[in-house]
């Protein structure tokens, strides 16, 4: 599934891909793994010990984050009434933007 930018982790895994993946590739990216849980290894985030799920890894999918401009809505129902009362084109709101995942 597509990660959800706006939801919470909900913690940490280990995720073992097949062949080799440059680590830089992967760094600060969005990821979504199939595969099968394994075991559980113990590692430490900062001071704590911490037991991470690791996954053996049969597909994976890394995902772009790209621009997308967009209009509320409210927006253009705004600027279609403008226009029907001759206001003209020039009034058209500004397009909004927001970054999705593909």
């Amino acid at each position: 599934a597509k990660p959800s930018l706006s939801s919470e982790t909900n913690g940490r895994f280990i995720a073992y891909l097949e062949g080799f993946i440059d680590p830089e590739r992967l760094k600060e990216q969005f990821i979504t793994v199939k595969g099968t849980l394994k075991k559980t290894e113990t590692g430490k985030i900062d001071q704590v010990d911490y037991h991470y799920p690791v996954i053996q890894v049969t597909h994976y999918k890394l995902w772009q984050l790209v621009p997308e401009y967009y209009y509320e809505p409210e927006d253009l129902a705004d600027w279609r009434e403008s226009r029907r009362m001759g206001w003209g084109p020039f009034l058209r709101p500004e397009p909004r933007l927001r970054y999705v995942l593909q």
